[in-house]
């Protein structure tokens, strides 16, 4: 069955549908199939990996929801009132071994975020590490179903699937189980997202200020997309402000104003030195490693600095209308993943809504006629990009593997640096058209 069958109001007047319209298939259709395909190959790959499943980790020393342990630890501080043991390592090293005694040395995670966040998942320190396990892993999933709902219900063009095959596809999607099997946060940072994304295409401002402002729960993850989305709605400071307000209350509240300090001055640190946690480098992706073998010590700078200023001139073709909604939140998210001073894998999840607002951007076209320049996708260049969203990430890690170079984020920049130069092609083009009949009409 296809995902996308072709839409059945374009039809003859005798019923049947022209040949071009049968022919021509929904341009997600590859990387819908592709996502739905490779769930149960992830799935028993992740399963098979704890065999003789005696215990909760896998056979290369990773706990299960390997990042989760960090989370549970930093809870069972705020439970059991102890916060000054929240940002502790060699507390938080020793209790990892009490929880998981044959947890491989590399995966004694340090705390590095917010303390709120600890305060917010105290509750599941209330039960067992392995029941808080699943409890986690749920949420996920709710976080992961939430926002793929939400995106059918608000973009026509994905109302072509059955609910049951975007969720499939949205869960089998590869960075989606990357961020499942490492127990991430960024299925929570996508519903923020998404929300926030969905609000502002509804004129909603305020409201998805304070959505966005929960994303300061992890708040490296998305720092140029904050910028951009507050400089294209600036009403929408306000609800993140109101948000942020809210937030530091609560963390004063129940984890004290000394261990806010603690994280401030850790995360400073952290922004001026290496990352340290352990993470293998063929996960790390962006352009910040490029530009570090270039500047050496200042990468992390000068890699935000290009961002700032992709960013500012995406708002401002934006303003000018040059930039539809789709493809001005599409370029945000790109940038914040290019550009970040850090990016996992896992928090390239934030791209799959990219796909969505194209495929709504080419159905938005087929109807109205409309003077964007900027074309980041076109039906015929939509399967090529969606799939290089969907596998290029782990195909890149695989030849980094075997050649060490990490292309992702290259060949990443290089499809939307070729969006950018066809457009102003066709846009030049256009005009020397124009032109040329107004003078011959003369």
């Amino acid at each position: 069955m296809v995902p996308f069958p072709s839409n059945p109001d374009e039809t003859i007047c005798d019923g049947s549908q022209p040949d071009a319209v049968k022919t021509s298939p929904h341009p997600l259709n590859a990387a819908v199939a592709m996502s739905i395909l490779i769930l149960p190959v992830m799935l028993a790959g992740w399963v098979l990996s704890f065999s003789p499943f005696e215990d909760l980790v896998s056979r290369d020393g990773k706990p299960f929801l390997a990042d989760f342990i960090c989370f549970y630890i930093a809870g069972e501080c705020v439970s059991e009132n102890e916060v000054d043991r929240l940002y502790d390592d060699d507390w938080a090293h020793d209790r990892s071994r009490q929880l998981v005694p044959e947890l491989s040395e590399g995966m004694n995670l340090p705390y590095r975020y917010p303390p709120l966040f600890a305060a917010i998942a105290s509750p599941l320190s209330w039960v067992s590490f392995p029941v808080a396990c699943l409890l986690f892993l749920g949420l996920q999933l709710g976080c992961i179903i939430g926002a793929g709902l939400w995106w059918r219900r608000e973009t026509p063009d994905l109302q072509h699937l059955s609910r049951r095959t975007l969720l499939f596809a949205c869960i089998g999607f590869p960075l989606t189980m990357e961020s499942l099997m490492g127990g991430q946060l960024s299925p929570f940072t996508l519903l923020i997202l998404s929300s926030t994304i969905l609000l502002l295409r509804r004129n909603k401002s305020i409201a998805a200020g304070a959505v966005l402002g929960l994303v300061m729960l992890k708040p490296n993850v998305a720092l140029l997309f904050i910028l951009g989305a507050l400089l294209r709605y600036p009403k929408a400071l306000v609800g993140l402000m109101l948000s942020g307000c809210v937030m530091l209350g609560v963390t004063l509240f129940t984890t004290g104003t000394q261990t806010l300090k603690t994280y401030i001055q850790l995360g400073t640190e952290l922004a001026s030195r290496p990352w340290q946690t352990g993470a293998p480098v063929l996960k790390v992706h962006g352009l910040q490693p490029y530009l570090e073998m270039i500047v050496g010590q200042h990468s992390k700078l000068v890699t935000l600095l290009l961002g700032v200023t992709c960013v500012l001139t995406t708002v401002y073709f934006w303003r000018k209308k040059k930039l539809s909604s789709g493809d001005g939140f599409s370029l945000l998210l790109i940038i914040n993943a290019l550009f970040g001073m850090y990016v996992p894998i896992y928090d390239l999840l934030l791209l799959l809504p990219v796909l969505f607002l194209q495929a709504n951007e080419l159905s938005r076209r087929q109807s109205t006629t409309t003077g964007h320049l900027w074309r980041l996708t076109t039906r015929e260049s939509l399967p090529a990009f969606a799939l290089l969203i969907t596998m290029g990430p782990h195909l890149s890690q695989a030849f980094m593997v075997t050649t060490g170079a990490q292309l992702y984020s290259l060949v990443l920049l290089m499809a939307v640096a070729w969006s950018g130069i066809r457009a102003i092609r066709q846009g030049e083009s256009t005009t020397d058209q124009s032109t040329s009949l107004s003078l011959q009409s003369q």
